[in-house]
């Protein structure tokens, strides 16, 4: 089991003399296999180690096995190793809202920035972002879809979003700018 756009291996054991390994796909349930090449995204194709990089959902349900020859062969099937069945977990598709805008002011007030699309969000960094709207509780890292931006620079805020049951995640960015407190005025006296 992999998320989409990771990487994942398998591996086979075999004994015998000038073992050599060519591992094979399918991609209709086991009806039949063909031989893989060493091309993107597979590596390790004569290897005992198959790596996939990176795995794509469309290949969830393929099954992977490998075939062993040498010197002594064993003979019939008993050189084909059992499938393996891969499961490629779908990336949640994380939003931010919005996406730009101009921060709050420490103190006072904060940009609204809501994440939606996972089960559990942290954000990054946590420096200028705020959990409640007047901005006097600093952010400090955990699960929460919501948070107040008050920077004190341009700042790019990045979600990261996670599925539950898979653990699979993604990002989305939010880009904020600085806004100024208001200027203290001090009127001088007129003579």
């Amino acid at each position: 089991t992999a998320c989409a756009g990771t990487s994942v291996s398998f591996t086979v054991a075999g004994t015998g003399t000038g073992l050599s390994y060519q591992w094979q796909e399918s991609t209709n349930g086991g009806v039949s296999y063909s031989n893989i090449a060493n091309a993107a995204p597979y590596s390790g194709v004569t290897t005992a180690t198959l790596t996939i990089n990176p795995v794509t959902s469309a290949m969830s349900g393929y099954r992977y096995r490998c075939v062993l020859s040498g010197t002594c062969a064993p003979l019939g099937t008993a050189n084909i190793s059992n499938a393996a069945i891969l499961t490629a977990n779908a990336l949640p598709t994380v939003t931010v809202t919005p996406t730009s805008g101009c921060g709050g002011v420490a103190g006072t007030n904060g940009l609204l920035l809501t994440a939606s699309g996972a089960s559990t969000y942290t954000w990054s960094p946590v420096g200028g972002l705020y959990t409640n709207a007047n901005t006097t509780t600093p952010y400090t890292g955990g699960n929460t879809a919501t948070v107040y931006a008050a920077p004190s620079a341009f700042t790019a805020y990045t979600v990261t979003g996670t599925a539950a049951g898979t653990g699979c995640s993604s990002t989305a960015v939010a880009l904020v700018n600085y806004t100024p407190p208001a200027p203290n005025v001090t009127p001088s006296s007129v003579t």
